[in-house]
């Protein structure tokens, strides 16, 4: 049995990648991701963080590394499980690690400087100066 995760975060690292794999073909890409929610405690309301370690594989990783950034806003799907560790004074420490399945920027794309900016470089013109009513009647919205 599997626990799955759907969450909205915030890295808290740099993507780190490496190539892994018996050819050296296969990308690997790490990072820390925040959640923050509100909870009430004694009385008042506050913000607590819940920290995860996030681990892709092959084109999430890839996407994690070109799209990723520390402090971006990110969707992150894939299977939680808890990672215990000692640390350099024996106890033992427990780390949640999602094994993503899909990750997303939620942050606006940041335009290449090679490309122009608009949609498509502006090339055709419409005959009659504004829309029409066949126009306006298409739209699904």
């Amino acid at each position: 049995m599997h626990a799955m995760i759907n969450m909205v975060c915030r890295l808290g690292t740099d993507v780190e990648t490496r190539k892994v794999g018996a050819d050296g073909t296969l990308t690997m890409a790490k990072a820390r991701a925040a959640t923050k929610r509100r909870v009430k405690k004694d009385g008042e309301w506050k913000d607590a963080d819940s920290w995860f370690s996030l681990v892709a594989f092959g084109r999430e990783a890839d996407k994690m590394a070109e799209r990723g950034e520390k402090g971006g806003l990110c969707f992150v799907s894939g299977e939680v499980y808890a990672e215990e560790w000692e640390d350099r004074e024996g106890k033992t420490r427990t780390t949640l690690e999602v094994k993503v399945d899909r990750f997303g920027s939620l942050e606006k794309r940041k335009p290449k400087e090679d490309q122009g900016g608009g949609y498509g470089g502006g090339g055709a013109s419409h005959s009659g100066g504004g829309r029409s009513e066949k126009m306006d009647s298409d739209i699904p919205f």
